[in-house]
């Protein structure tokens, strides 16, 4: 079966380039491209070449080693797109919690200009607010000005 790698490794074979060419060649390509090169490769050679016992076994030694590097290039993917995906979730959260501050600061400002709750617990929940925006990075006085006095 001809793929888009055959006439690269046959040229290869028939030393029509020579290895450092094909190297070349092979090194540009994506990750997940190379096991399958190396799997032609190990196809076209034993279409050609007499397989006997040994190099029957020194071809599974080969089989082996591609299906080894594959699964690690795959696992190398795998972890990147984990890793994105953690960075993505990292950043959907601190974006949740700086709303969620924001949304406490207007209900607790509300609160205490309102007179709706008791003053001592409005203060402890200000000071906590204000803790955590210096923490997050994105506190600003002015958004605290109605508390000025108590705090």
């Amino acid at each position: 079966m001809k793929t888009k790698y055959t006439d690269k490794i046959v040229a290869l074979l028939d030393e029509e380039i020579s290895f450092e060419t094909f190297e070349n060649w092979y090194t540009m390509l994506d990750f997940l491209e190379q096991p399958d090169i190396l799997r032609e490769l190990k196809a076209i050679i034993e279409e050609r070449y007499d397989v006997n016992k040994t190099t029957f076994a020194a071809s599974k030694i080969f089989e082996n080693e591609i299906n080894a590097f594959e699964d690690l290039i795959l696992t190398h993917k795998l972890s990147k797109e984990m890793r994105a995906i953690e960075k993505e979730n990292t950043k959907t959260q601190k974006q949740k919690l700086m709303e969620d501050l924001v949304r406490l600061r207007i209900q607790t400002i509300f609160l205490f200009t309102n007179k709706k709750a008791p003053i001592a617990l409005l203060i402890e929940t200000a000071k906590k607010l204000i803790a955590t925006e210096k923490l997050c990075g994105i506190h600003d006085p002015e958004n605290w000005k109605v508390f000025d006095e108590l705090l």
